[in-house]
């Protein structure tokens, strides 16, 4: 499953919207260690007798993304996404800059992910 990430933004350009207060979220997804549009997705308004709730609908509606960056986060929508297995990230960047960022660290991870499966591979070789 590729890795996705959905943005808060006014325009898919600046990170300047808040996460529990943006109007659509643009997704985008890692290839070949590049980021591409994938979407645009509209989040309904919809009025909560509960502020959780309403944190829980929006993280329902993007957790197919890894990751999601807003210019601010609130401690309660970021445990939300981490039960969800997603990491709030935020930035008042651009998104082209957010996005190189993540994708390096991305790269970084995947590499030291393989680098330690390699090593235990090759001790399980010495002790066989």
């Amino acid at each position: 499953m590729p890795f996705r990430v959905a943005v808060a933004s006014d325009d898919g350009r600046l990170i300047n919207r808040h996460f529990a207060k943006t109007e659509q979220f643009w997704i985008f997804k890692l290839v070949d260690g590049r980021f591409y549009l994938d979407e645009v997705r509209d989040v309904q308004p919809v009025a909560y007798d509960n502020h959780q709730e309403k944190l829980l609908r929006i993280v329902e509606g993007i957790e197919d993304c890894g990751m999601a960056v807003a210019s601010e986060i609130g401690p309660g929508a970021a445990v939300i996404m981490g039960q969800k297995g997603m990491e709030p990230f935020v930035t008042g960047d651009t998104v082209e800059e957010a996005l190189a960022r993540i994708a390096w660290r991305q790269q970084k991870n995947y590499i030291a992910m393989h680098a330690e499966k390699r090593a235990r591979q090759n001790c399980i070789r010495i002790f066989k």
